[in-house]
């Protein structure tokens, strides 16, 4: 691997009280930063927690997100300059289309999150929506995220090249259960900023574990690591 770049850890897909999650931010940086974190996008509801731009919390870098959310699907978005939503609830697919432009306009980060879900799975076509990745592995592992793999591999096979990712979709913690970055997204980067951090994701620079301190698998060829071409 590139001397010059680092594996950083992280969470896409985060909630606090601003939409349905049982931490308020303060709470929820504090609780990243026990876990060990390097980065966290937080994606609230149809809301910008963050704000405009990133920021640091110590030495943890805080990402701007939404989770762009309807009956037909959801879909983060991750970035400074997110489109600005108040709450309001797509209905129609070109609704979702549109937002996804605007986020490209925006030089923001599209993902369309836990397709295959039952509860809340992604029910309009899939393979055209303009998303730079997809959200395979969303909570600790169950059946739907196998669902979510074979899929994606079936668009490898079809030439595709999708980055995957994956995000604890963390609200709250039940009983003694740890939910909060599991999964843990391990990004490739010259440096913690957003524009490393997000390009990353987009080229597939990046690997999903179970959580921060579980066994990583890391293929490289020189200096080449997942995601790069060779």
């Amino acid at each position: 691997m590139d001397a010059k770049r680092i594996w950083l850890k992280g969470d896409t897909h985060l909630h606090t009280t601003n939409s349905d999650g049982k931490l308020t931010q303060e709470q929820l940086i504090k609780n990243c930063k026990k876990r060990g974190l390097d980065w966290i996008i937080i994606t609230d509801h149809n809301f910008n927690t963050v704000g405009g731009e990133s920021r640091f919390d110590g030495d943890m870098l805080i990402i701007p997100g939404e989770e762009y959310t309807g009956n037909d699907g959801h879909v983060n978005i991750w970035g400074s300059d997110c489109p600005h939503l108040t709450g309001e609830r797509p209905t129609e697919y070109v609704q979702y289309t549109r937002l996804a432009q605007e986020a490209h306009e925006n030089g923001c980060t599209v993902s369309v999150n836990h397709p295959f879900c039952k509860k809340c799975g992604w029910h309009m076509e899939l393979e055209d929506y303009p998303m730079d990745c997809v959200e395979v592995w969303n909570a600790p592992m169950h059946i739907d995220n196998m669902t979510n793999l074979d899929w994606w591999h079936s668009q490898l096979l079809k030439g595709k090249r999708l980055p995957l990712v994956g995000g604890s979709d963390y609200h709250r913690d039940y009983f003694v259960t740890r939910l909060l970055a599991n999964p843990t997204t391990f990004v490739c980067v010259k440096a913690n900023t957003e524009e490393d951090v997000l390009t990353a994701l987009r080229r597939g620079n990046s690997f999903v574990t179970n959580s921060p301190n579980s066994t990583k698998a890391v293929l490289s060829c020189g200096d080449a690591v997942m995601g790069d071409e060779v």
